[in-house]
């Protein structure tokens, strides 16, 4: 499965990347089936009622299959704050083998706060889906991101969500 990190990462990527938006183009946050995503970002309130789960992707190529999932969440309080949650299970059909790669943003104008969570790979962060099935999925997070253009770090801690899964 090693030879699997460089498509996950290039996956990860692809889904923290194009989940960015320009100013404006989210309207009104009105709740949905008691949705939510709220964290602090370095102690500070981020809440947003309505995570966006923009979508749940499957990728197969020859016996390895990819399931990719990403939230995101923009801060109702208009702090210009972004949170990116995503989810990557790459299944290698022919081992049974599954590795299960996060990755967790922090985002605000033109700078990103990543933290990655691989498999052997010495971290605090934390990503665990509570409970999720055909309709909702819930979990909780935290991590400490840093930005890879100046070094600076973002906390976010006392993360939880609930995502209405539409597909």
């Amino acid at each position: 499965m090693k030879n699997l990190t460089i498509p996950v990462l290039l996956l990860l990527s692809l889904a923290l990347f194009t989940s960015c938006k320009k100013d404006g183009e989210l309207g009104v946050l009105t709740p949905v089936d008691d949705t939510y995503l709220t964290c602090k970002i370095d102690g500070e309130d981020f809440i947003n009622p309505i995570p966006v789960l923009t979508g749940v992707s499957i990728f197969v190529v020859g016996e390895v299959e990819s399931r990719t999932m990403s939230i995101v969440s923009d801060d109702e309080n208009k702090s210009g704050y972004r949170i990116t949650l995503t989810r990557v299970k790459v299944l290698d059909k022919a081992t049974g083998n599954e590795e299960v790669t996060y990755a967790m943003s922090c985002s605000k104008e033109d700078r990103i706060w990543l933290e990655t969570i691989l498999e052997g790979k010495d971290t605090s962060a934390e990503f665990t889906i509570t409970s999720e099935d055909d309709t909702f999925v819930e979990g909780t997070f935290s991590f400490s991101g840093t930005s890879s253009g100046d070094g600076s770090t973002k906390n976010i801690t006392e993360g939880k969500f609930r995502a209405k899964i539409i597909i």
